[in-house]
């Protein structure tokens, strides 16, 4: 579906995107139209999250620790993903592989009757000698959210260490997306004090 273009010229930039759940990038497209009135493809570049598009919003937690890098690595596990349970929420953990690509998670928020399930895929993962980072993407996710991606990001700095917490979501709907964002950015900027006081041992 062509939903954008520039008519004021003979280049012209479309954009084409489909549907929220089953798309993760959307294609810009610039076409020349010649005299002949054949089209061209002169350039073309892909964007993931467009957010006027997809609605994704984006969340970013930043924390310096003063734990030695490799030690915070190792440090990444079941447990602490426990530690990191949102505040007066009951977390239980039915499956959690690691964070390797391929990794499953599954987990229960919520009181028994009326819990929400959440199932996480890790979908990317990667270190280098002073980087540590792995993304999970949600498979099922609890009522509103559509859309989730969550990107861990571990950096050496100095004799510590600093971790990053990335993350997009959508509703598929602005006014959602709106009322969603306080609750998810206070959940995610608690951990900050949690890094700081996890032995990561």
């Amino acid at each position: 579906m062509v939903i954008g273009q520039i008519a004021q010229s003979k280049e012209r930039t479309i954009l084409f995107f489909g549907p929220l759940r089953n798309m993760q990038s959307v294609c810009r497209v610039k076409m020349c139209f010649s005299e002949n009135g054949n089209l061209h493809l002169i350039h073309h570049e892909t964007k993931s999250n467009l957010k006027g598009l997809f609605l994704v919003r984006k969340i970013f937690i930043r924390c310096e620790v003063a734990v030695p890098f490799d030690q915070v690595i190792a440090g990444f596990n079941r447990h602490l993903l426990e530690v990191l349970s949102p505040p007066l929420m009951k977390l239980r953990i039915h499956r959690y592989d690691g964070q390797s690509v391929g990794d499953r998670f599954s987990m229960q928020l919520g009181p028994e009757l009326l819990h929400m399930r959440w199932e996480g895929l890790v979908s990317a993962a990667g270190r280098t000698p002073g980087t540590f980072w792995f993304e999970d993407v949600g498979v099922q996710l609890p009522f509103p959210l559509k859309q989730w991606k969550h990107k861990h990001l571990v950096r050496k700095a100095g004799n510590g260490a600093v971790i990053m917490d990335i993350v997009s979501f959508s509703t598929g709907h602005k006014v959602l997306d709106l009322l969603c964002y306080p609750f998810l950015k206070g959940m995610f900027q608690a951990r900050v004090k949690k890094y700081q006081q996890y032995p990561f041992v």
